[in-house]
């Protein structure tokens, strides 16, 4: 997955402890991870998306049945009701108690995000700011007052994230967003200090497990990266992004059939095109290592993950070229010369594809030998 990726779908600030996400957030939400980065992928945690529910540990009535607050109890019952995309029950519930504590800052932020679940920007920047003006310190309003000033373009986004990240009532969830942020500007220094950061505090906090798990491939410490990664799917098994970075990691310790594994979970989970291209890559590299009488078959099952992964414009060239390989080499030229010309058409200036055409031309249509030439008499000076 790229940098860009988890800004789109990456879930929204943390809140206080009753009103945060169980585990500290979700690798992967509909708030912001929406292109793959780094090595795999990485682009989007800071556009904003539905707010996560309050978790059903510390904070709610389960967990804190004594001394629990008017807030708490407000935080959840809202849960439900945000979980299950129900905004305006929520917002009316969230909005009538905040009326009647105006010196709250515990339910502002979710009331924000609840109001720009429903695309009310403009009164959720007007709940932001009456946040910020009680508490200038609040770091989920920092983060969504940056979050609000980038939806509309203003300038400013950047130093509310800093900010908010500095702030000393900074959470972990916060420490790794700004780790992806740093990432998504190539940063990526800081950025692994962040989240290293998020980490120390919260070591099961998936989004910082996979974020600076992106850089540690990125960076080819793989085996480091294959760790995290073995905890991040185990926390949240239904990521392809997750399983895919930890085929790539495995893959570049040999560790091949489990990164083959690895990359089917993915593929299970959602079928695209960067991991259709790996699958195929570590079938290529299982065909080296298999028996004779094994090798084509898995050659062919690379040839066709290559194949299905033409279907995905951003890696179509690359795939197609290494469909057309695959194809040459189990001698099936016909389906060669197909992927060969769509790897033409999709890159025509790449000098291997117009190499590997000249190639597959001659295998599927081999210029007939030219006859030998017999003497003759008139052949003698």
């Amino acid at each position: 997955m790229t940098v860009a990726k988890r800004r789109s779908r990456q879930p929204a600030p943390s809140v206080p402890a009753s009103a945060s996400p169980a585990g500290g957030g979700k690798w992967r939400t509909p708030l912001l991870l929406t292109l793959t980065a780094g090595v795999l992928g990485l682009a989007a945690w800071l556009a904003f998306a539905p707010p996560a529910a309050p978790p059903t540990g510390l904070g709610n009535s389960a967990s804190r049945p004594a001394g629990q607050t008017q807030a708490d109890r407000v935080l959840a019952t809202a849960a439900p009701l945000l979980a299950g995309r129900q905004y305006e029950p929520a917002r009316d519930l969230l909005a009538a108690y905040v009326r009647s504590d105006p010196a709250d800052t515990r339910v502002r932020p979710v009331l924000a995000q609840a109001l720009l679940a429903m695309k009310d920007a403009q009164a959720a920047e007007r709940v932001v700011d009456d946040l910020l003006r009680l508490d200038a310190q609040s770091s989920a309003g920092l983060w969504l007052k940056g979050v609000l000033l980038r939806k509309r373009g203003a300038d400013g986004a950047e130093k509310m994230f800093r900010h908010a990240a500095q702030s000393p009532q900074a959470t972990p969830d916060i420490h790794a967003r700004y780790g992806l942020e740093l990432a998504t500007s190539g940063d990526f220094n800081q950025a692994e200090r962040y989240y290293r950061k998020a980490l120390a505090a919260q070591a099961d906090l998936v989004p910082a497990q996979g974020g600076l798990s992106e850089l540690l491939i990125r960076s080819g410490r793989f085996e480091e990266a294959a760790g995290l990664l073995e905890r991040a799917v185990a926390s949240s098994p239904k990521d392809p992004d997750l399983w895919r970075m930890l085929a790539d990691a495995r893959r570049n310790i040999g560790q091949l059939q489990p990164a083959h594994d690895a990359a089917a979970k993915a593929l299970a989970l959602t079928r695209d095109g960067p991991t259709l291209v790996l699958m195929g890559e570590i079938e290529l590299l299982l065909a080296g290592q298999a028996g004779q009488a094994d090798a084509p078959t898995i050659r062919q099952s690379a040839a066709e993950a290559f194949a299905a992964a033409c279907d995905f414009a951003p890696v179509r060239a690359d795939a197609a070229f290494k469909a057309a390989r695959c194809y040459y080499f189990l001698e099936r030229y016909a389906l060669a010369m197909k992927y060969i010309d769509l790897a033409r058409e999709t890159a025509p200036d790449r000098k291997d594809v117009q190499e590997w055409t000249t190639k597959i031309q001659d295998a599927r249509f081999p210029r007939p030998a030219k006859p030998a030439r017999t003497g003759s008499l008139l052949d003698v000076k």
